[in-house]
C-alpha cells in the first residue's frame, strides 16, 4: 500500500505568495543579466495584467515561458532564497511524515515549476508537481490549483493499487478538492473565510497554529 502526504507551499510551507516575490526576483534578473529585451517583454504582461486584457493564469504561464528562454542561471538562487523563509513547524510536520518510510510526501503548489522543482529537491521530497511545466517525475501540468491539483495528483497515480491519501496540509479554501481527496486535511494558520468555506462543506479538520 502507497500512503502519501501533501504538503501545499504558498501560505503553508512559507508564509507568502512566492510568485508576487518571483515577479520581483525576475524583473531584476533582467536588468542585471542586460535582458532588456525579455524586460520589456515583461513589463508589456505586467501592463496587460493591470487592464485585465490577459487573465491571471495566462499571465503566469507566459512569464515562466519568458524566464525559461533566458537559460536563466538564477533559479537555482531563487529556489535556495524561498528555503529561508520555511516555517519550521510546518516543516517539521513534513520531516515527520518523510521519517516513515511508508509515506510518499508530495509538494503540490500552484507555484511555476521553474522553481518549484528545485524546491521540492530541496526539501527532499519524493515528488513535486507545479504549474506550467512538467512534475518531478515527467508529467507535463497546465495549472495546479483547487481541482486541477486533486486532479493532477490522481492522474499521476493513475494505475497503481492500494494509494490511500493520507494527509493534506493547506492554508487555502481552494484546496477544498484536495482536503476532499485526503483522510486527515490538516488547515494551516487559516483565515476565516478559510475556516467558513470547510464548515460548509462539513469537511472534519484539524487546524494548525
Amino acid at each position: 500500500m502507497k500512503k502519501v502526504a501533501v504538503f501545499d507551499f504558498d501560505g503553508t510551507l512559507i508564509p507568502f505568495n512566492s510568485f508576487k516575490f518571483f515577479c520581483i526576483f525576475f524583473m531584476f534578473t533582467c536588468v542585471f543579466t542586460l535582458s532588456f529585451g525579455s524586460l520589456w517583454q515583461t513589463l508589456k504582461l505586467f501592463y496587460s495584467r493591470k487592464f485585465r486584457n490577459i487573465s491571471h493564469v495566462d499571465f503566469k504561464e507566459k512569464l515562466c515561458e519568458l524566464y525559461m528562454k533566458m537559460g536563466n542561471p538564477f533559479c537555482s538562487f531563487f529556489s535556495k532564497s524561498l528555503i529561508l523563509f520555511l516555517r519550521k513547524d510546518i516543516l517539521a510536520e513534513l520531516r515527520k511524515w518523510q521519517s516513515n518510510t511508508e509515506v510518499i510526501t508530495i509538494l503540490s503548489t500552484a507555484a511555476p515549476s521553474a522553481y518549484a522543482l528545485k524546491v521540492g529537491d530541496l526539501l527532499k521530497c519524493d515528488m513535486t508537481i507545479g504549474a506550467f511545466g512538467y512534475s518531478s517525475n515527467n508529467f507535463l501540468i497546465h495549472e495546479n490549483i483547487g481541482f486541477f491539483k486533486a486532479d493532477n495528483l490522481r492522474k499521476h497515480f493513475h494505475g497503481v493499487e492500494n494509494v490511500r491519501f493520507i494527509v493534506a496540509y493547506s492554508d487555502s479554501r481552494d484546496d477544498l478538492p484536495l482536503f476532499e481527496m485526503s483522510e486527515i486535511k490538516i488547515l494551516v494558520y487559516p483565515g476565516k473565510k478559510d475556516i467558513v468555506a470547510l464548515d460548509e462543506k462539513k469537511i472534519e479538520y484539524k487546524i494548525f497554529l
